[in-house]
């Protein structure tokens, strides 16, 4: 069956840094129609950095994943939030197809606070994970104020503020690998959380259009 491409709006983050009105009204309609939307960070200086540590990242991922299954389960903490996920613990869209994706999850308030549950190959990386973190969370952080301004939130109820990094919080980085002969992997599911960001360059998101 072929599926359709989706059309998403494009939204420019130095706009949104600027705070930009008209910017702001254009990303509130991307969330009020499909939610989803491809961020342009070509023109902020505070991102610039980000499209090379996300190479860097998804190479220590090739590498992670490439390891024997039996060095990357002494990862495994038997908690899907966090440390290595086997294939396995997620179905599939095929009945009784548990071979869905594998992922590696680290939690940044674990990372940030010293946890044993941040796999060593993680900390070997500790630079790269803090900065990488530490933008992602800033492009989030950015685009939840941009929101609570254009819905004119009250300050005390600010989306910006419910995302306080210096207190415990369930922001998750998820680093995933999918087997590549198996067509369909997970079910529909609406992620956790207030947003997420995500970085692919193949194909094989499916969204409900409005």
């Amino acid at each position: 069956e072929r599926v359709p491409k989706a059309s998403f709006s494009t939204i420019d983050f130095a706009l949104l840094e600027a705070r930009d009105a008209a910017e702001l009204k254009h990303l509130l309609r991307a969330c009020q129609t499909h939610g989803f939307f491809y961020l342009n960070f070509d023109n902020s200086k505070s991102t610039k950095a980000m499209v090379d540590e996300k190479t860097r990242v998804q190479n220590f991922m090739k590498e992670y994943f490439a390891q024997a299954t039996e060095v990357k389960m002494k990862d495994h903490l038997g908690i899907k939030t966090k440390g290595y996920i086997p294939y396995g613990t997620f179905t599939g869209l095929k009945k009784g197809d548990w071979r869905t994706v594998k992922h590696l999850m680290l939690s940044r308030w674990d990372f940030v606070s010293g946890a044993d549950s941040v796999a060593p190959a993680v900390r070997a990386e500790s630079q790269l994970f803090k900065s990488y973190l530490d933008r992602c969370n800033y492009v989030v952080s950015v685009m939840l104020g941009a929101l609570s301004d254009v819905l004119e939130v009250p300050a005390s109820k600010r989306f910006d503020r419910g995302h306080d990094t210096s207190k415990p919080c369930d922001t998750t980085l998820a680093m995933l690998s999918y087997l590549l002969d198996i067509g369909e992997t997970l079910q529909e599911h609406t992620d956790i959380g207030s947003m997420t960001v995500l970085f692919s360059h193949e194909f094989g998101l499916q969204v409900l259009a409005p």
